[in-house]
């Protein structure tokens, strides 16, 4: 895939989703385009859970505490 084809992807993902998303979610999506992953993103949501900031992560490590 050449350069102006990745550009095109970040344009379109800008058109398309630019107004409406959040910009860290944007920019990541212009990075998996970037590297050709967009096709991974069905795998990502399937294998995804809720955050839940009063569990521990996964590590086991506790989340900081209110404050």
């Amino acid at each position: 895939v050449g350069r102006a084809q990745v550009g095109r992807g970040e344009r379109l993902l800008d058109r398309v989703f630019g107004k409406t998303m959040d910009p860290t979610l944007l920019k990541a999506l212009k990075v998996m385009a970037r590297r050709r992953r967009l096709g991974m993103i069905a795998s990502i949501q399937g294998n995804a859970t809720p955050f839940d900031p009063n569990k521990s992560n996964p590590a086991g490590a506790s989340a900081p505490a209110a404050g």
